[in-house]
């Protein structure tokens, strides 16, 4: 089975001195907002390194190093459902993140065209999984 999905990563950049319950239950928050209006999505947590100014458009970049944890949430959704998607999980990174007292700001957002596949491993197996 295939159709012609939408992939938004969105990734949020939050400091290092992040609390880990407050880090956890915004996670857990975020996952089922984005899943709310897409059935479902992935997340997973990096370390992010920028350049002080780097949101500015500059050839190179000094300043200072900054490291921050990065979640990244990843959602496909079918193309015709995706400006509502986008704007509900905006929505809801804002939301919760002000709700959190979470001390970011600009959340880099990549939108992929992309052919989503999908199969059943009990289906390819004949009915029969180990699982």
């Amino acid at each position: 089975m295939s159709r012609e999905q939408i992939k938004f990563t969105f990734q949020i950049g939050l400091p290092m001195d992040t609390p880990e319950d407050v880090l956890f239950h915004f996670k857990k928050d975020i996952a089922s907002a984005a899943s709310h209006v897409s059935g479902g999505c992935t997340m997973s947590q990096k370390t992010g390194y920028w350049k002080e100014g780097g949101d500015e458009r500059h050839k190179y970049f000094g300043g200072v190093m900054i490291e921050e944890i990065a979640v990244e949430l990843e959602v496909t959704c079918e193309m015709h459902k995706a400006e509502d998607c986008y704007a509900y999980i905006k929505d809801m990174i804002a939301a919760h993140a002000n709700a959190y007292g979470l001390k970011t700001d600009w959340v880099h957002v990549t939108e992929t065209k992309m052919t989503g596949r999908h199969f059943s491993i009990e289906d390819h197996l004949g009915g029969y999984n180990n699982a």
